[in-house]
Order: C-alpha cells, then sequence, then structure tokens
C-alpha cells in the first residue's frame, strides 16, 4: 500500500489562513510500498490546502486528516500548469485526481468524505489549472507600466524619509 514518508510541518504566511509554506518536504510513495515511484513537495512549496469553499468549512475545514493528500493534490496541479513539465506519476489532471484520492486512503479518511472531496476536484478541479493560468502572468511576463509599483506611492518609505534621524552619540 502507498504511504507518506514523513510528517506535514507548515507556517501560515497570511492572516486569513489561506497560504501555507512546507517547512520540510513532504514525500509520497505512489502504489505499492517501496515500489520507487515518489512523489516529493519540495520544501517552502507554498499551499492553500484542501480547496474548500468558506461556505463549506464547518464540514470540511481547510486542514483535516486529508492535509497531506491535499499538498500533495495542490503540487501535482502546480505541475500540470501550462510552461511547466507533468510530473511523471501524474502527467493528467485524471491521475493527479487519482493519487488525491488513493493519498486521503493512506491518511484513513472516511470513505464519504474521500469520495465528497474527490468528485469535487473531478468535477471542479479544472476551475484550479485556470486559475493557475490567469496567474502565471504575474510571474511570467514583466508587470504592464499602469500596475508596477510606483515609488511616490510607497507610503512606508515616505514616513520613513520624513522621521528626523536620531543626533548621533
Amino acid at each position: 500500500m502507498s504511504r507518506f514518508t514523513g510528517e506535514l510541518t507548515i507556517t501560515q504566511l497570511d492572516v486569513d489562513y489561506r497560504t501555507w509554506r512546507l517547512e520540510q518536504p513532504l514525500v509520497y510513495e505512489v502504489g505499492d510500498e517501496n515500489s520507487g515511484h515518489l512523489i516529493e513537495v519540495h520544501k517552502l512549496f507554498e499551499t492553500d490546502g484542501a480547496s474548500i469553499p468558506r461556505l463549506f468549512w464547518s464540514i470540511l475545514p481547510t486542514w483535516g486528516r486529508y492535509s497531506r493528500a491535499a499538498v500533495i493534490h495542490d503540487y501535482l496541479y502546480n505541475e500540470l500548469r501550462e510552461g511547466t513539465q507533468p510530473h511523471p506519476e501524474a502527467p493528467t489532471r485524471q491521475r493527479a485526481d487519482a493519487i488525491f484520492l488513493e493519498a486521503m486512503a493512506v491518511c484513513g479518511v472516511g470513505l464519504l468524505t474521500r469520495w465528497a472531496m474527490w468528485a469535487a476536484v473531478r468535477l471542479f478541479g479544472f476551475l484550479a489549472l485556470q486559475a493557475a493560468r490567469a496567474m502565471a502572468w504575474k510571474t511570467e511576463k514583466p508587470m504592464p507600466k499602469e500596475v508596477a509599483p510606483r515609488p511616490e506611492l510607497d507610503i512606508v518609505r515616505k514616513r520613513r524619509a520624513e522621521k528626523p534621524s536620531p543626533p548621533p552619540r
């Protein structure tokens, strides 16, 4: 049976609990134990956990027993973005979703929850890939001049410049 070879260690990056960073690699072995088919999510990978709409958080919170499986799934979807090479274990969205289902079973997620979450990613996972494509311009293309940072609007820098420096001692 598949297995995770370590714990999930994350750090919160924003105040609304949506973005987290891995503090150590997370490794998942696909298929049979000792199969050699590994998915390693690198240290510093950023994730939002299980991408569950806020409306359903009382039933299925973003973080739960399925968290390690959700991080693996986020990583596999990240590798499916245009301009990247898909992970060899998940060359398609369908295979990434199947690994998510398998990994949730390894995590001990109940059958009903497991199938509900898998069905949700099968039905709506394409939206996550579209969002990743829409966000790609922010990291891969130069920022348009009309939205580029403007030094004259940098309030922090202005305040520092306005403060008199303390006299030397």
